[in-house]
């Protein structure tokens, strides 16, 4: 097999290995250290709370399926991008496209801001907020991007594997260590449990939560066209990097029940962090904070790999500048990257202003669950003759009842949140004149190029 997909296109040098610290060192992040305190503050009863985390991981188990499903029917770099443009036509794959770009962009520059907040709290001498030092972050980065995707994936693979240790260390001392006792007090200090049908609301809001906690099942779809055999590496690592988050999510959230009482967990920003605290005492709090950093360095890694690969694929369609599909030796789209790297740039230049923007493109990361789950009915149904080397388990009832979750969870956040929805709606709107735009642009080079 060659390792490249295309002369001159992205190589196909990725792994197992690869793809399970993508799915696994994707998912877990600060979701885990703040959704608990979330979560008990709605259900304050033990079997509740566990029963919100097992009903999350069931979904996600769910809708990896269908997404495993799309990323080998439709091997090609993108992830929600591809699947939009390829079942809901051109417009609707760029409006996908460039929001889930500008998302990851924008979260890059908010992951380099809170890693100066934190590095503030570990070492004193150092700004709150330093522009030279956020700037140095986000192109030492790019840098590490440029050098080719097995550097880039390298990086990440380390720090997966570091994360892994972490919290196998933590859950083992939890589990060592003598709980929490005094039941009494907890009785008379925790909230009591809602009845009727508010139980049924708290447990539908808890179970947000607990899904932002698990976004990044479709991780490494973004890799499809970088994965070797991808139709049997893309499902194996999406199966097995899920089935072990959802065991290390459960595990740490037994030990957390075992070493707290449910009083201390109740509304608890980083309730882990007590946890931490109670294993580890006065160094607790630094400890905390480089976890943190660190969770959040292995997240600007993935936010540029993911938003060069997204316009790379625009590129490759005629939806977004040309030059984007260039691909150095080392396998990275290096026009994308700096394209990914300047947007990140004018993100932390004006980062008090985009704070709305930022907020209505990760709006948009719910639409394309939609969009996602609806691919796989559109494409059963327009191309029966498709190959594909991995079907949706349980299809159609499996990937109807994500879709359905998809749309109330995307319901629940146009009605939770009026002004940001608006936001994404002129996003919409003014997505219409530059898509065309751009296929101006891509018609006029592909006519000097042909004549």
């Amino acid at each position: 097999m060659s390792s490249s997909s295309s002369p001159g296109g992205l190589l196909r040098v990725l792994g197992l290995i690869t793809g399970l610290a993508i799915t696994f060192g994707g998912i877990v992040s600060l979701g885990i250290l703040r959704a608990p305190g979330e979560v008990a503050a709605q259900l304050p009863d033990p079997w509740w709370y566990m029963a919100t985390w097992i009903a999350a991981g069931v979904f996600v188990i769910f809708s990896t399926a269908s997404a495993a499903e799309l990323a080998t029917a439709l091997p090609r770099a993108g992830a929600y991008y591809v699947y939009a443009h390829r079942t809901l036509g051109p417009f609707v794959g760029f409006v996908s496209g460039w929001t889930d770009w500008l998302n990851w962009c924008g979260a890059t520059a908010m992951t380099i801001i809170v890693i100066n907040e934190y590095l503030h709290l570990l070492n004193a001498g150092i700004p709150q907020f330093s522009l030279s030092l956020c700037l140095g972050i986000a192109v030492s980065f790019a840098v590490i991007q440029w050098r080719g995707v097995k550097w880039g994936t390298g990086v990440h693979n380390v720090a997966s594997m570091i994360k892994a240790v972490i919290f196998a260390v933590l859950i083992i001392a939890c589990f060592l260590l003598t709980g929490s006792e005094g039941s009494e007090v907890e009785a008379a200090a925790s909230p009591s449990m809602p009845t009727g049908w508010t139980v049924v609301v708290a447990f539908i809001v808890a179970l947000r939560g607990v899904l932002y906690a698990y976004d990044g099942w479709v991780f490494t779809a973004y890799f499809s066209e970088e994965m070797e055999d991808p139709g049997r590496t893309i499902p194996r690592s999406m199966f097995m990097g899920v089935g072990i988050v959802i065991a290390v999510y459960l595990l740490i959230n037994i030990a957390v029940l075992r070493m707290l009482p449910m009083s201390e967990i109740v509304g608890a920003e980083l309730a882990v962090g007590r946890a931490v605290e109670a294993v580890f005492g006065p160094l607790a709090e630094t400890l905390i904070t480089a976890f943190v950093t660190g969770f959040m360095i292995v997240g600007i890694n993935l936010g540029y790999m993911f938003a060069a690969r997204v316009i790379y694929a625009m590129s490759t369609d005629g939806l977004f500048f040309w030059q984007c599909r260039r691909v150095n030796k080392g396998g990275t789209p290096t026009v994308a990257l700096l394209a990914s790297l300047a947007a990140t740039i004018i993100f932390l230049l004006f980062s008090g202003s985009f704070v709305r923007l930022v907020e209505a493109l990760a709006f948009f990361t719910v639409v394309n669950y939609a969009i996602l789950f609806l691919s796989v009915f559109i494409l059963r149904r327009k191309e029966p003759d498709l190959p594909r080397p991995y079907r949706a388990w349980g299809y159609p009832w499996t990937t109807a009842l994500t879709l359905a979750a998809a749309l109330a969870f995307l319901a629940g956040n146009i009605m939770g949140g009026t002004g940001v929805s608006l936001t994404a709606l002129v996003v919409v709107v003014l997505s219409y004149p530059l898509y065309l735009l751009f296929r101006r642009i891509n018609r006029e080079a592909d006519r000097k190029e042909t004549g």
